[in-house]
């Protein structure tokens, strides 16, 4: 009983860190910076509509690599 038990208990805690990986990698978390950097250069030269587009492309990819932090900054 205490075995299964120990077995159950392990296996959840793998499940569990296994879907708390984020589905993003470095290199995605850093072009999304890199975008909203470029949106924010764009923005103060006067380039509302380019900076615009940019941030749409930050949004889109945040929302396609399920970055939070990256979406929230783009909307």
């Amino acid at each position: 009983m205490f075995r299964r038990l120990f077995l159950f208990r392990i296996g959840s805690l793998l499940s569990l860190s296994a879907t708390a990986q984020p589905a993003y990698t470095e290199r995605d978390s850093i072009a999304i910076y890199q975008l909203l950097d470029q949106a924010d250069e764009l923005d103060f030269a006067g380039l509302q509509e380019e900076a615009l587009k940019t941030v749409r492309e930050a949004l889109r990819l945040s929302r396609e690599k399920k970055m939070l932090r990256g979406e929230g900054l783009g909307t």
